[in-house]
């Protein structure tokens, strides 16, 4: 387990040097939050299984993850 944690500790050490890369030529990227229109209403209740609900929670972040763990300000 140490090792993974190393391992996904150096992607997104990685990952930030590319987004500070990214920071030198451009001032601001643009970007949705959310990959999908709106939730229907009961979609993320909060009576659902764990399992249910984090998959369609995970599934509906695909762009804000690596932004948000590289600590780039929204």
């Amino acid at each position: 387990m140490p090792d993974r944690i190393a391992g996904a500790v150096a992607q997104l050490t990685q990952a930030s040097r590319a987004l500070d890369a990214f920071f030198e030529t451009y001032d601001v990227p643009l970007s949705p939050v959310a990959r999908d229109p709106p939730k229907l209403l009961g979609e993320h209740a909060t009576d659902l299984l764990f399992d249910i609900l984090f998959e369609r929670v995970v599934d509906n972040s695909d762009f804000t993850p690596l932004i948000n763990a590289a600590g780039i300000p929204g």
